[in-house]
């Protein structure tokens, strides 16, 4: 769900809600997470895939895998979980 945004607005309240066993199984999943949201700005990779996603709106799933690209920018395109996010 972050990946579909261009910006998000982390509060402390997000790290306090996850439970201190479930931050230590998925660590780079959740650092990857608060890097995002919190420090850094977003890629541009990014950035274009929420343009793309933005122009195709609700036909994403139908014309992204017709498209002549390799079957990795597919996924990320349509958002398929990485374990990291970026």
């Amino acid at each position: 769900m972050v990946n579909a945004y261009e910006h998000i607005n982390a509060t402390d309240r997000w790290s306090k809600a996850i439970p201190e066993d479930d931050l230590e199984r998925h660590h780079t999943f959740y650092e990857s997470l608060f890097e995002v949201c919190c420090n850094s700005p977003r890629t541009l990779m990014h950035l274009a895939r929420c343009a793309i996603r933005a122009v195709l709106r609700k036909k994403c799933h139908r014309v992204i895998p017709q498209l002549p690209l390799p079957t990795t920018l597919k996924k990320y395109l349509l958002l398929e979980p990485q374990g990291k996010i970026y």
